[in-house]
């Protein structure tokens, strides 16, 4: 049974010298060899031919240009990221992921874990069909899962798109924001559009230019250990 989910983030990983750059080439490379692997001894001899050639293929995509970036382009979106794209601000790589596709775990916490080595920070959240909310944190140097619901006791009133509760909505920003290269009325969008959609993720990021991890206030979402919020994870 496929299971949509919705999400966003960013990954930034370490300085990377020619050494390191050759690493992590290897360690994606390897990482396509125990894929290939796995596959081969879960389908048989009947798909070895189809299999070596499709991980062949990938090899060849993965390797077609000698750059970090376009490998990593390459594997995320292997793993159901729809946009992957550079932050141009920051000296050490940093890429930005949406996500919107069937949603496979396993998948992606072992891409995750393959670029351990290499990560410096990365948070990754996500919203399912129910409204389940859960999150892929980077911290103490591995990748750990949050998960939590969002539930509204009653009723918001419909936003007025007037242009005084515009403006209202500015100046809130304007008190609020965390400098950076947005404009104001930009926010003020971003913060309707994450109001509308109940995404309290996007209203925190819209006021202040931060996301709920970086603000300290996670624990109140995103709650660490218990059950699992995935719908395909209930029984």
């Amino acid at each position: 049974m496929s299971y949509t989910a919705i999400g966003s983030g960013s990954i930034t990983l370490n300085a990377m010298s020619a050494e390191k750059q050759k690493n992590l080439q290897e360690a994606l490379m390897n990482r396509y060899d125990r894929l290939r692997t796995a596959d081969l001894a879960q389908c048989g001899d009947d798909m070895a031919y189809q299999i070596e050639r499709e991980y062949q293929e990938l090899t060849q995509a993965m390797l077609k240009y000698n750059d970090p970036f376009w490998w990593l382009t390459v594997v995320f979106k292997e793993a159901g990221f729809t946009e992957v794209e550079r932050n141009p601000n920051d000296v050490a790589l940093s890429i930005e992921l949406s996500y919107c596709n069937n949603y496979y775990e396993d998948m992606i916490l072992e891409l995750l874990n393959t670029l351990v080595p290499f990560t410096a920070e990365g948070f990754i959240s996500y919203r399912g069909e129910e409204g389940d909310l859960w999150c892929h944190a980077f911290a103490g140097g591995e990748w750990t899962e949050r998960s939590g619901r969002i539930c509204y006791d009653e009723p918001r009133p419909q936003f007025e798109e007037s242009k005084q509760n515009l403006e209202r909505l500015i100046e809130e920003i304007r008190r609020q924001v965390i400098y950076d290269d947005r404009p104001y009325e930009d926010r003020a969008r971003d913060l309707l559009k994450a109001f509308e959609a109940h995404d309290p993720d996007g209203v925190l990021l819209a006021l202040s230019g931060r996301r709920l991890h970086e603000h300290g206030v996670a624990a109140g979402i995103w709650q660490d250990g218990g059950e699992s919020a995935h719908p395909d994870e209930r029984e």
